[in-house]
């Protein structure tokens, strides 16, 4: 069997086909929408080209950012603004199309991806924190997703780290994303190169306004000491979060997942010097091996649509 998988986050949203055994077969990509109409455009544009160009595609899962309730519902998301004034993500595609619908949060259709068939297989207590625009999570336990009451467990960018902290895209001051995201490693850059601190990160752009946190990864991949510094501190951002994480969910392993994985072990590295130097108890107690994603940017697409064949047993 086969599904369309779609993964929604705050800059892109990417279409695909997914065997049930996890192997996606097609995929591309565009911006995300401004509104939820346009989205509904795109989505029954993909269906119709994707039911077209292959057989028994059964079903059609969508992972979406934000607060996404048990039945479907986008209540909030502070990087979409196509969800803004809230949205019925599953009664309206239920009508548009003929096909069994799921519809989930981004991060626990990547989360289900890589406890099935990525670096977290076979394993019982699974943390997953995606690091990409904003940061979202969830948690596996026994093999199955962690969604709380209303579907909303696993917001991990907005438990608030540092009081008084930066400005985050919720509102409030000090969030993990605020400080842990891939927007705040631009932001951290910037601050480098208002200081004069970052000469490599300034000639590549015409404005400092327009560093990111992909100007950071190049140039620290090209030897620059200021990248590497600006990563040094950002790991221990992202270190910090976890260790909180931690003495919450005891889990055997952690996936980083979303964009930032990109950056491999020039994050890997000093995240995990700092998550065993700041961990309760320290080298004294058993603690979670931190991964990157096995599958990489692609987990969204092929959990959204081997969580929607799942459904169907």
């Amino acid at each position: 069997m086969r599904a369309i998988g779609i993964d929604l986050g705050g800059t892109k949203i990417s279409f695909g086909v997914v065997q049930d055994d996890g192997t996606l077969l097609a995929e591309y990509r565009l911006p995300t929408p401004d509104t939820w109409d346009e989205m509904r455009t795109l989505i029954g544009q993909a269906y119709e080209k994707f039911t077209g160009e292959y057989e028994d595609i059964v079903a059609l899962g969508f992972g979406a950012a934000g607060l996404i309730s048990l039945d479907g519902y986008a209540f909030y998301s502070p990087n979409v603004c196509a969800f803004d004034e809230g949205a019925s993500l599953y009664d309206d595609l239920s009508a548009d199309l003929d096909i069994e619908i799921t519809i989930d949060n981004d991060n626990n259709c990547s989360a289900y991806a890589e406890s099935r068939f990525g670096s977290a297989a076979g394993k019982n207590n699974v943390l997953v924190v995606g690091l990409g625009t904003g940061i979202g999570g969830a948690y596996i336990l026994n093999g199955e997703v962690l969604r709380g009451a209303h579907g909303f467990a696993g917001e991990f960018g907005h438990f608030v780290v540092q009081r008084g902290g930066p400005k985050c895209a919720c509102g409030k001051n000090g969030c993990y994303e605020a400080l842990a995201s891939g927007s705040a490693l631009g932001r951290i850059a910037r601050e480098y190169a208002e200081q004069a601190r970052a000469a490599n990160l300034l000639a590549m752009v015409d404005d400092i306004s327009q560093i990111n946190g992909t100007h950071v990864r190049v140039s620290a991949e090209n030897g620059d000491e200021d990248a590497l510094e600006i990563i040094d501190v950002f790991a221990k951002n992202v270190a910090d979060g976890l260790v909180s994480l931690t003495n919450i969910f005891d889990p055997e392993v952690i996936v980083i997942s979303g964009g930032l994985v990109e950056m491999s072990d020039l994050l890997l590295d000093p995240v995990r010097k700092y998550f065993h130097l700041e961990s309760e108890g320290g080298s004294n107690r058993p603690l979670a091996n931190i991964v990157m994603a096995k599958l990489g940017e692609k987990s969204g697409v092929i959990g959204a649509g081997a969580l929607s064949l799942s459904r169907l047993v």
